[in-house]
């Protein structure tokens, strides 16, 4: 579990340190359905900052 909470703190560290100080009211944040992108803490922190997050649609086989 250790490892897990680990990967979570760097995961969380980056949309912190370097995507939310630049976004901007209205802002679109677009991610992929990369697992990583769907940490739940990350859309209500980008939501904080009065912008949204519109996920890519999977691709179809």
């Amino acid at each position: 579990m250790k490892l897990f909470d680990e990967w979570k703190r760097i995961l969380l560290s980056l949309p912190l340190k370097c995507l939310l100080p630049e976004l901007c009211v209205g802002a679109v944040v677009v991610m992929d359905n990369v697992p990583a992108h769907k940490v739940k803490e990350i859309e209500p922190l980008i939501q904080s900052k009065a912008a949204r997050v519109l996920y890519q649609s999977p691709p179809e086989s």
